[in-house]
């Protein structure tokens, strides 16, 4: 088959995995001094990927990523294909809580991964308890909320910041382990058609 073809009919982990064996630089992330080979995404995207199960969250559950361009953020989403969850990429800077909240109904997410905004310290954080309080009170990966009641599951990587009802993204990491990562899904029998990303668009 052609490289075209496998491009074409492939997955996200399967692309991961051969691009694996290639034994260079895969991307760098100057402003924070790290370098991925392709070897080390595929271990990233494994370790996260089976941390994120680890938690609660089932294959085809629906992850909302808001960040930007940092090496974490970059691995996020390939962790989700690799464990069968639905990923949405965004900006974290909404303009106001309603804005979040419209975009965690309307993708019904059951789990959220917040990393730093371009506004004050905790801002997505911040939104988040405006939108559902019960967060401040809540057991980690068990929010009930009214307002949004798919949502169960926030993780913040602002690691410093640590709150009652919020994983910490190097939380998720270290609960990580070769048997879980063994007991990853076989992407292989995937259909490749199957639903990994849903995409917002903007309108003005």
């Amino acid at each position: 088959m052609s490289t075209k073809c496998d491009l074409l009919f492939g997955t996200l982990p399967e692309f991961v995995y051969k691009c694996g064996e290639i034994d260079r630089v895969a991307a760098v992330f100057d402003h924070e001094k790290i370098t991925f080979t392709f070897a080390d995404v595929k271990k990233e995207m494994d370790t996260l990927a089976a941390g994120l199960l680890s938690i609660g969250l089932r294959p085809q559950d629906r992850v909302l990523i808001c960040g930007s361009n940092t090496a974490h953020f970059f691995i996020c989403p390939l962790a989700c294909a690799r464990a069968d969850l639905i990923f949405s990429l965004m900006n974290p800077n909404f303009a106001n809580a309603e804005q979040l909240k419209y975009a965690l109904l309307k993708g019904e997410f059951r789990a959220i991964i917040c990393f730093p905004a371009n506004r004050e310290v905790e801002f997505l954080n911040n939104l988040l308890n405006e939108i559902s309080p019960e967060l401040m009170y809540s057991v980690k990966g068990r929010l009930y909320s009214k307002v949004i009641p798919k949502l169960t599951h926030v993780i913040m990587a602002e690691e410093e910041h640590k709150h009652a009802g919020t994983f910490t993204l190097s939380e998720i990491y270290g609960r990580s382990n070769r048997e879980r990562v063994d007991k990853l899904p076989d992407f292989m029998t995937w259909n490749t058609h199957k639903l990994v990303a849903l995409q917002f668009t903007s309108v003005s």
